[in-house]
């Protein structure tokens, strides 16, 4: 511990700090122009009464300062807090994305064997089919037009309404005739 002496608004004191040279002098030099300033502009108010101004504003400044460091405390220990509990939400959407990713992995599988399958039936004859649960397969044609063809008979035809506008003029487009023929096996 060192021994300083030091002057403060025209008056010696003797302290003792372990404070640096550099530092003792900072802080002399800033509480005596303080206590200057306070004289100055105030001039009624003697060296004493700034000395005390002051260091009551020294201590108000220092209490502020410590309340304000212990709520910076606290927001700090509920910021990490909040952190933890943020991090756990980050590692557990990290999961549910590695999840999704890889169900998009097997559903992007199945429709790229679907397209292959598709490009690699025949085109005639049955050209897609539906597997069953027992690993059968069947022709989606058997399942979707059951109801509309008949096995021992022809097709149904295509029944179209006809157009006013055909039915008042005569007979000669062949386009329309064409298309009346037409039956589901040909669609």
């Amino acid at each position: 511990m060192a021994k300083y002496t030091i002057t403060i608004a025209d008056i010696d004191i003797n302290i003792h700090t372990e404070e640096t040279p550099e530092m003792v002098k900072t802080l002399v030099d800033t509480v005596d122009q303080r206590i200057r300033d306070l004289v100055k502009a105030s001039p009624r108010l003697s060296k004493s009464e700034a000395a005390i101004l002051c260091a009551v504003d020294y201590c108000a400044e220092h209490i502020k300062s410590d309340t304000k460091t212990r709520e910076m405390e606290r927001d700090y220990v509920k910021l990490t807090k909040d952190l933890e509990t943020l991090r756990e939400e980050h590692a557990r959407l990290l999961l549910a994305a590695d999840e999704m990713r890889r169900e998009n992995r097997i559903l992007h599988d199945i429709i790229a064997k679907s397209v292959n399958t598709q490009k690699n039936a025949p085109t005639t004859g049955v050209q897609l089919s539906i597997e069953t649960n027992q690993g059968a397969s069947t022709s989606a044609t058997d399942v979707m037009f059951k109801d509309e063809l008949d096995p021992n008979g022809p097709p149904r035809k295509v029944r179209r309404r006809p157009s006013p506008i055909k039915a008042n003029t005569p007979a000669n487009n062949k386009v329309g005739d064409m298309f009346d023929m037409l039956t589901f096996k040909d669609v």
